[in-house]
């Protein structure tokens, strides 16, 4: 496996889930939660992820999990960090009951980059 994040989403055991609160006030703008982002020079119009240029280029191995479908965008009422009972029961109770995705059994988890 290649070292680096585009190694680490080729894994295919590897992927990303995002949440974005749909009133947040403190993350500007809100989508880039989702990796969405204003267009370049424009303080108004926001592009979604797909229309990015880091996920154009792949600079980060997103467009990688997104076109394995092993990256998911979760929108959530609430304002910043505040996730509702029932939001918590449908999108973070199922991980919870999920088998782990890594079993380390005694050893190192997989070098994915080097340290500074």
């Amino acid at each position: 496996m290649e070292i680096g994040v585009h190694g680490l989403a080729q894994n295919h055991e590897f992927r990303a889930d995002h949440v974005q609160n749909e009133n947040d006030t403190v993350v500007k703008p809100k989508e880039s939660a989702l990796f969405g982002y204003y267009a370049d020079g424009d303080t108004k119009q926001i592009l979604p992820l797909q229309e990015t240029k880091p996920y154009l280029e792949d600079w980060i191995g997103l467009k990688i999990l997104h076109k394995s479908g092993r990256l998911k965008f979760i929108t959530v009422t609430g304002g910043h960090v505040k996730i509702s009972d029932s939001d918590i029961k449908k999108h973070v109770v199922p991980y919870l009951r999920e088998k782990p995705r890594w079993m380390w059994l005694g050893r190192e988890p997989p070098k994915v980059g080097k340290s500074i």
